[in-house]
């Protein structure tokens, strides 16, 4: 079980592995938002941008005092495990609505300040991880970074984060992660 800013609520198996994430609206409906027709209710409720902004500047500030706690002998963050746990599933909601929900409704729902937010958290996180020492030993990354990652596929398949993506060099740094 897991609170998400109060009026909604995500209930998901630990394991992240079913694609299902029931979530309770505010009107009481509780809808999956792994379907079309539980994403789309969820675009559809007042302003759901507020949440995504939300659960970014939370992943914001988690990964700031992560970083804060960090060990000197390592460049990875120490996060407990709820804060990963509430990273993926930040990284889970992004995915899923951009994945699940329509089009129209995620272009019209969904602000530009909202997505600029997100892809300033994506890209500093890629900056971060291009440092990491796991990433350049092993090149892997944590369950939890694996989820930063993932939801940019969908995002990508609309075309304003894509447009976005090119105008503040997200794709190149992108690359530049890769080659790390």
């Amino acid at each position: 079980l897991f609170h998400f800013h109060s009026s909604f609520i995500i209930h998901k198996d630990s394991t992240m592995q079913n694609d299902s994430c029931k979530i309770l609206l505010p009107d009481g409906r509780n809808v999956d938002l792994c379907t079309p027709q539980g994403a789309n209710n969820f675009l559809k409720t007042p302003n759901p941008g507020k949440y995504i902004s939300n659960a970014i500047e939370d992943a914001n500030k988690i990964r700031t005092k992560s970083r804060k706690k960090k060990n000197s002998s390592t460049n990875g963050d120490k996060l407990n495990s709820s804060d990963k746990q509430l990273l993926t599933y930040t990284y889970f909601l992004i995915d899923s609505l951009a994945q699940y929900g329509s089009q129209d409704l995620f272009a019209s729902n969904i602000q530009n300040d909202v997505l600029e937010l997100w892809l300033d958290h994506t890209m500093n996180e890629l900056v971060v991880r291009s440092k990491d020492t796991k990433w350049h030993t092993t090149g892997n990354l944590a369950k939890h970074d694996n989820f930063l990652l993932v939801h940019c596929i969908p995002m990508f398949m609309h075309k304003a984060p894509t447009e976005l993506g090119f105008e503040k060099g997200f794709f190149r740094l992108l690359a530049e992660f890769i080659a790390s």
